[in-house]
């Protein structure tokens, strides 16, 4: 996910109430892509397809906000 996309998902979450509200993962209109830098010489990348879990946004106190995902 591109720095963009993820700013506009904070700032949607963020226009929501004050409570903590949970957020469903769908699997099936959902993925991610993970890279990393490996001793400076190759950056692999690995896709998931497949991501469900459960997103629960703070608002007030995003140091209370959680995501669990599988």
């Amino acid at each position: 996910m591109n720095r963009q996309a993820i700013a506009a998902f904070v700032l949607l979450l963020s226009c929501a109430s004050a409570h903590a509200k949970p957020y469903v993962i769908e699997a099936r209109h959902s993925g991610g892509v993970m890279r990393w830098n490996h001793l400076e010489f190759s950056n692999p990348t690995a896709k998931f397809s497949r991501i469900e879990g459960m997103l629960e946004w703070n608002a007030v106190d995003p140091t209370k906000s959680s995501v669990k995902a599988t």
